[in-house]
């Protein structure tokens, strides 16, 4: 095998422009020439297809090449390991895209209102239920109501029941009155139908909150067997016997069906606590 040497020169002659070091490194009759110096000289063997792989290899980053000419080194195994170094140090990463490749930068704040302006901050209650209402939270304004609500809500149902253990429908109705408008009511949901103290319609296009809506769901021969309480955009708040206390939807295919009619309280001094 051919074998090549290059001689690195000291302090006073070293190689001072990459494009000499690549004509040199370009012709191979050259490199069996030394370089003489006047200072010590380095000899460094290579093998010649190695010899000229790891020069261009090296050539756009000569400088530890450079750096042990400026050292005069005499090791070829501490030149070796210099140029593994810097060979093999990781370079700047592009924060161009490459190949589809997506980079994830920081978004900037939020900006913040304006100086002066009004900050709103809504009742945890409010936020609550206007996710079930589907309505905004300054839509939420009878917090009374809605902490009487939040107190029952998932009680189970029990029919003839009237506390925490099992409520039925039409106690649980006359409760939300008595608790949070102080209102007293008959106890069942016919009665309550037939009542005076109501007006009663049938289109639910008019309901507001605290109309009550009244369902037929057993059989034919009973007018009214079920009562619940309007809340707003469609929603209203029962004991029913599959979901016991919970917040149900009129345009629900079950209660669509069985909806009998709505009633208005006439009583207008409703007390909010």
């Amino acid at each position: 095998m051919i074998k090549s040497k290059l001689i690195l020169k000291g302090d006073e002659d070293t190689i001072k422009d990459r494009r000499d070091f690549r004509d040199w490194m370009d012709n191979p009759d050259d490199q069996d020439k030394q370089l003489t110096s006047k200072s010590q000289s380095v000899k460094i063997p290579f093998s010649g297809f190695y010899s000229n792989f790891m020069l261009k290899l090296l050539c756009p980053f000569w400088s530890p090449v450079n750096f042990c000419c400026m050292l005069n080194l005499r090791s070829p195994l501490i030149f070796s390991a210099l140029t593994l170094l810097f060979a093999c140090s990781p370079g700047r990463k592009s924060t161009q895209p490459v190949n589809n490749e997506v980079i994830v930068t920081s978004l900037p704040p939020d900006p913040l209102p304006p100086s002066g302006a009004p900050v709103v901050v809504y009742d945890n209650l409010q936020v609550k239920y206007a996710r079930y209402l589907n309505v905004p939270p300054d839509q939420i304004r009878n917090l009374a109501l809605y902490r009487f609500i939040d107190r029952w809500l998932n009680t189970p149902y029990k029919w003839g029941g009237t506390d925490a253990h099992g409520i039925d429908c039409s106690a649980f109705l006359q409760r939300l009155l008595s608790e949070v408008y102080e209102i007293e009511i008959p106890r069942t949901s016919v009665q309550q139908f037939f009542d005076e103290w109501i007006d009663r319609f049938g289109s639910t296009k008019y309901l507001a909150e605290g109309d009550l809506v009244f369902f037929q769901t057993l059989g034919e021969d009973k007018l009214i067997t079920h009562v619940g309480f309007y809340l707003d955009n469609r929603m209203f708040v029962n004991s029913s016997s599959s979901k016991g206390v919970s917040i149900a939807c009129l345009d629900d295919p079950y209660w669509k069906k069985h909806f009998v009619a709505a009633g208005r309280i006439k009583i207008h001094n409703q007390a909010t606590r």
